[in-house]
């Protein structure tokens, strides 16, 4: 009788610790990724979260290198024409718009001044005037891109700053000569490309 309680009792204790396996919440953890603007995907670009501090270029970098987020490694930082794919209601840099500031344009001439006029490159209104983000994923701040500035110090980059939707670089203008800096800081999303939908 005791030998046929003790065999009940394991049988029970199989089927009770069976049924409160950890159910695969894998699917769902993307969904909510996805409904806050994590891994959403963009013409064939997925992005991540923002980075929760913000970071000097050379951070960034690394930061992206090394991000492992909704289960991939193969982040890295997003190009100033990938940036631009997230700009809305500001036609003048948004993909295709008549800003010239582009990553051929920075990368190719011999200065980007033959590309564009940097006025010509935002909407000159910050959403402190009117709450207005001109992020499609809801962005606040400025975004790293992966292009190194005209001052090729290493220390920083082009980024797309979302408040007026416009395309800048932290230390060197028309008028103004690069001139050592400490690194300013700013935020980052991460990019991977998407090469088909199984990979949503």
């Amino acid at each position: 009788m005791r030998k046929t309680f003790v065999i009940l009792f394991l049988l029970q204790a199989i089927v009770f610790f069976t049924a409160c396996e950890r159910p695969d919440y894998t699917d769902e953890i993307k969904n909510a990724y996805k409904s806050a603007n994590h891994g959403q995907v963009i013409d064939g670009n997925m992005w991540s979260a923002v980075s929760q501090d913000v970071l000097e270029w050379l951070e960034a970098v690394s930061y992206c290198n090394n991000l492992y987020e909704l289960g991939y490694s193969d982040w890295r930082l997003p190009t100033v024409d990938e940036l631009r794919t997230l700009i809305k209601d500001c036609p003048k840099t948004e993909s295709g718009g008549s800003c010239g500031l582009t990553d051929k344009c920075i990368t190719e001439e011999e200065s980007v001044y033959n590309c564009f006029e940097p006025q010509s490159c935002n909407c000159q209104r910050f959403y402190q005037e009117d709450g207005i983000s001109y992020s499609k994923l809801g962005d606040w701040e400025p975004l790293w891109s992966s292009i190194p500035n005209d001052c090729q110090n290493d220390e920083d980059a082009w980024y797309v700053d979302f408040r007026d939707g416009g395309i800048h670089q932290p230390t060197a203008s028309a008028n103004v000569a690069c001139e050592h800096h400490s690194p300013p800081k700013t935020y980052v999303r991460c990019v991977r490309q998407v090469q088909d939908h199984s990979q949503l």
